[in-house]
């Protein structure tokens, strides 16, 4: 048993050299966001951003409501987004916090 569990170890170690274990750099994305809010008392955002990862562009699109809003704003956000494994790893739900 213990050779068996030794060859599993060393085949592990010589999958993981072969195909290449992702670097933190790999996982990380730069996301660049465009955002309008407009609203009195109740608010509506949109905007519009891009995910730079893996040396390639992938488009974003960002919507959301939101309570105790007036006027109108515009702003720009950059920031990183890690862990990714690709880039439809982004998608989701997120809530400004």
């Amino acid at each position: 048993m213990l050779v068996f569990t030794r060859v599993v170890k060393l085949a592990a170690i010589l999958m993981a050299m072969l195909l290449g274990v992702p670097t933190q750099a790999q996982t990380t994305g730069v996301v660049r966001l465009h955002i309008v809010k407009a609203g009195f008392v109740i608010g509506v955002g949109s905007g519009s951003g891009v995910l730079t990862y893996g040396g390639k562009s992938y488009g974003l699109a960002v919507s959301g409501v939101g309570v105790g809003s007036l006027g109108v704003v515009a702003m720009d956000i950059v920031g990183s987004a890690s862990n990714l494994i690709s880039p439809a790893s982004i998608a989701g739900t997120y809530q400004e916090g």
